[in-house]
């Protein structure tokens, strides 16, 4: 006699090939959609690190006052804000 190909092992046996198999499949995607996305942060960082250089560069120029763009403000001063630190009294000899 033989052996019985549809006895409960052979199910379960079956059954976890098959789980395993959709999860290798799975897992096949999950890798490809991982790598797909460390190739777009790569993309990213180096967009970043060339805008980073670029700046850097940029503040490397000497800095000329003819580009500069100055803006007038007027503070007015406040009675608590002046001190008296000292008081001299200076003579100087009439013709010296």
């Amino acid at each position: 006699m033989g052996r019985k190909l549809a006895s409960a092992g052979n199910v379960n046996r079956a059954a976890s090939a098959a789980k395993a198999a959709g999860r290798i499949g799975r897992e096949s995607e999950d890798v490809a959609n991982a790598t797909a996305d460390v190739e777009k942060l790569k993309k990213q960082f180096d967009e970043l690190e060339d805008e980073y250089k670029a700046k850097i560069e940029k503040q490397r120029e000497p800095i000329s006052p003819d580009k500069l763009q100055l803006e007038e403000v007027i503070i007015k001063p406040k009675k608590a804000d002046i001190g008296i630190t000292q008081v001299a009294l200076v003579w100087m000899p009439p013709g010296a």
